[in-house]
């Protein structure tokens, strides 16, 4: 039951902008009942890894600024992770 209710708690709206060219933001949120090691990973077409930040907050909304220097244009995927597991996951568009 954890891992659905989860699920069904956890949000992350599309990034803004998208597509984007300099920068981006991603808004989340994770309840403060859920405790752990909360990571947002960024990673290529390909999978490779390309930003990643540790210090995820929980229990109020945040957000995350996401760079494009050093990035090429293409397609990417954020995703936050709780504990080891997948919560949610989307793309972002980056064209420079």
């Amino acid at each position: 039951m954890y891992k659905n209710e989860l699920l069904l708690i956890v949000e992350a709206e599309p990034n803004t902008a998208n597509p984007f060219a300099e920068q981006s933001y991603i808004n989340y949120y994770i309840p403060s009942k859920y405790q752990g090691i909360a990571k947002l990973v960024i990673t290529d077409e390909f999978g490779r890894k390309v930003f990643q930040e540790h210090d995820v907050c929980t229990g109020k909304p945040c957000q995350i600024t996401i760079s494009a220097k050093g990035l090429n244009t293409g397609v990417y995927v954020y995703w936050i992770q709780l504990n080891g597991r997948l919560l949610v996951s989307k793309k972002l568009i980056l064209i420079k």
